[in-house]
């Protein structure tokens, strides 16, 4: 018994179960009318019969009957088993000498007889013509759609939204975190690991891998827009689209959304380097003695009762000085945050909309810079040539970079909502939320340098001996 349910019948989701007791109960009745025993059930979920996608359980099937394990078929139709002329004469050529009948809700066909394989291949013939003419509507319907701007999700809600294309608040935020999270410097990697150890699912309910993700952010749909007229060269590829807007909310604004795409297809971006800079402070604190930047290290000691005292510490490789880690963590995060200790509300919000506005300048001068680039690889242009233009796009990049280095701290800080300015909260910490390397960027925003000054072996903790400078006074 052959059972298909077919992925183009707009089936809803948790329909298909019903579709499938439909067509077993059919194919039931009608080989009780023939006195047949129902044998092995081969059922094939969410597949077309028009030969574009695999079918495991048919290629199952066709195993079984080479094997001699059956000698007829049972579908609700022909159309379940075939819409494409060439694999039913494959199955003609693997039948041969061996007589197969196939017996259809609609009726049987006997492939021993020269009239039996003459029904099947006008059946398959006019399910061949119906799937053609069927797709061509679909065509015509979709570009109809998108010439509306209507979406064709078919079922399968795209993360953020709802089927109906209204946002799904929870889910839009954590796609405009993680969009702010790259254009500030951030990575799909680290991004994902981010978003899983928020909990936060994709609409699938599975966790979430670079693939996915980044597809999202590089989709129109995400900045409420879709791709109309698309024109592909002879291998698929799109060569040229138009964007139109869309008739669902969008999640990212234009600039933002742009901004996002020039960072994520600027080559050579792959997954983030892992450093040796597995803690906060690890490089960022320089010792007085030789210059040199400090480490997190574990450092074991012995106390007089003979007890191991496990302890970290923050030391240079010459070991001239050295200060436990949690103290001086702690430390670095209370001089930082005491920074922001004077901000008011529209100071952060027109602080944050620059900062916005400059990190997507930044990321379109390094697209421009890149296609620039390969126009000049094309003409042959001579690295001499090449050289002014380069020191002009440097200059660029390095002036927006000082720009946001000088208002990149307020994005350690946000607006209260209104339940906390009700408690008299007058600035909402972002620290415990920011992933690692974004709290170290926090650090070395504030401070041009963090040194630590000697102290005598065994003294006692003493915060004076770690010494902050200020980046901007």
């Amino acid at each position: 018994m052959y059972l298909r349910i077919s992925a183009d019948k707009g089936i809803r989701l948790g329909e298909e179960g019903l579709a499938v007791d439909r067509q077993r109960a059919d194919i039931n009745k009608m080989l009780a009318r023939k006195g047949w025993t129902a044998g092995k059930e081969y059922l094939e979920n969410d597949t077309s019969a028009s030969g574009k996608v695999p079918r495991p359980q048919y290629a199952q099937m066709l195993k079984d009957f080479e094997a001699g394990e059956i000698d007829a078929i049972a579908a609700w139709d022909l159309d379940r088993l075939w819409r494409v002329p060439m694999e039913f004469e494959h199955l003609l050529a693997m039948v041969d000498q061996q007589g197969l009948m196939l017996a259809t809700v609609g009726g049987d066909a006997d492939l021993s007889t020269d009239n039996g394989i003459l029904y099947a291949r006008i059946k398959v013939a006019v399910a061949a013509d119906e799937l053609k003419k069927r797709a061509a509507r679909q065509r015509a319907k979709f570009a109809q759609d998108r010439e509306a701007g209507k979406d064709h999700w078919r079922g399968r809600r795209p993360f953020g939204l709802t089927l109906e294309g209204k946002e799904i608040k929870e889910e839009a935020d954590a796609i405009r975190w993680v969009a702010e999270f790259i254009i500030d410097g951030g990575t799909i990697s680290d991004a994902v690991r981010e978003l899983n150890d928020r909990k936060v699912a994709t609409s699938f309910g599975n966790t979430w891998a670079r693939g996915p993700l980044r597809t999202i952010l590089l989709k129109p749909r995400v900045a409420g827009l879709m791709e109309h007229n698309v024109v592909r060269d002879k291998d698929g590829k799109k060569v040229s689209f138009d964007l139109v807007p869309g008739n669902w909310d969008a999640i990212l604004d234009l600039d933002t959304w742009k901004a996002v795409c020039a960072v994520l297809k600027t080559p050579g971006r792959g997954q983030a380097k892992r450093t040796d800079k597995e803690y906060l402070c690890s490089g960022l604190i320089t010792c007085s003695e030789c210059k040199e930047p400090v480490y997190g290290t574990y450092s074991p000691r012995k106390l007089k009762s003979g007890v191991e005292n496990q302890r970290w510490i923050y030391r240079c490789q010459h070991q001239h000085i050295s200060k436990v880690m949690d103290k001086v963590d702690d430390l670095v995060i209370m001089n930082t945050l005491l920074e922001f200790a004077s901000l008011d509300t529209a100071e952060i919000v027109a602080d944050k909309e620059a900062l916005r506005g400059l990190r997507a300048s930044r990321a379109l001068e390094e697209k421009d810079w890149t296609d620039w680039m390969k126009e000049a690889a094309r003409d042959k242009m001579r690295p001499s040539d090449i050289r002014p233009f380069r020191d002009a796009h440097d200059a660029r990049m390095a002036e927006l970079d000082q720009k946001i280095r000088e208002f990149e701290k307020v994005s350690l800080v946000r607006v209260p909502t209104p339940e906390e300015e009700a408690d008299n909260v007058a600035v909402v910490f972002e620290w415990d939320a920011m992933p690692l390397a974004k709290r170290r960027r926090m650090i070395e925003t504030v401070f041009e340098s963090i040194t630590f000054l000697p102290s005598k072996k065994g003294a006692r903790w003493r915060p004076e001996l770690v010494v902050f400078k200020k980046r901007y006074a």
